[in-house]
């Protein structure tokens, strides 16, 4: 059985409230928020052509661009954690096929460019829910080294779960990915005509809501073999304004405070500062 979600949309003055199992809304004018990100999701200063896409587990916003998403976000919960799951790929059906991939656009590119296809929302964090199968969805893939999806990135995932097992409140996760200047122009998927543009910097966001105030801890991660499974995610914390700067994108546009937080921090075994 599907969940139903509720969305809050604004859009250029007028408030909307839909009910359903999933959205889809293409607009640079909407401020929406939804279980996942209840302060309002994150906006974009700079318009540009991107699609909302709100599901049972995770809201996400998908450019047409890159053909990748910016950002995604979703609430962790124990109660989501289960059995290892298939990985089952499929085009997301709720868009127009020219603004992003399908699987066929992957072919080869484990080989020719070391890429694994990476999650930006975890499988393993929802596989005791019903819409699991929803994480496999090609907006919610994006090519990521070996190295780097199997070490780090893997890591900072199993951290972000045993957190979420103590935590005395909701905790939320926002995460994305851009292009910077590591990877060429020319480092493309090697079976597919369509324009697109791999990232090389993923970041991730995880965050408590206090009142309205936001307390978070946040990583950024060029991808750059090699990231072991060993390596210390401590040495790559970055703040929100490092992240925002980057992206153009404001990531909590109806927080009244946000602010680093020590108990999450330590949580990883990362000093604050």
């Amino acid at each position: 059985m599907n969940k139903r979600v509720s969305i809050k949309l604004y859009i250029s003055g007028i408030s909307l409230l839909v009910v359903t199992s999933f959205f889809v809304i293409t607009t640079n004018a909407a401020q929406v928020f939804s279980y996942h990100c209840p302060l309002s999701c994150p906006h974009h200063e700079t318009p540009n052509k991107t699609s909302i896409i709100v599901r049972a587990n995770y809201t996400l916003s998908n450019n047409h661009q890159t053909k990748f998403s910016d950002w995604v976000a979703y609430k962790i919960e124990p109660r989501n954690f289960g059995s290892a799951k298939p990985r089952n790929w499929k085009k997301e059906p709720w868009i127009d096929d020219e603004v992003t991939l399908n699987p066929d656009d992957y072919k080869g590119a484990y080989f020719e460019l070391d890429t694994d296809r990476g999650h930006m929302v975890p499988l393993a964090s929802f596989s005791n829910t019903d819409e699991w199968e929803e994480t496999n969805l090609l907006t919610n893939i994006v090519p990521q080294k070996k190295g780097f999806n199997r070490g780090i990135w893997s890591v900072l995932e199993d951290k972000v779960r045993v957190y979420s097992i103590s935590a005395k409140s909701g905790v939320y996760v926002l995460a994305g990915a851009l292009k910077t200047n590591y990877f060429s122009d020319k480092m493309k998927l090697p079976n597919t005509k369509k324009e697109h543009t791999i990232p090389s910097f993923f970041w991730k966001v995880i965050y408590e809501i206090k009142d309205r105030d936001v307390e978070y801890v946040a990583f950024g991660f060029e991808m750059i073999e090699p990231y072991k499974y060993s390596a210390n995610i401590c040495d790559y914390t970055i703040s929100i304004e490092d992240i925002e700067s980057l992206t153009d994108i404001t990531l909590f546009p109806r927080a009244q405070g946000v602010k680093p937080s020590s108990v999450i921090s330590n949580s990883f075994n990362c000093v604050s500062n």
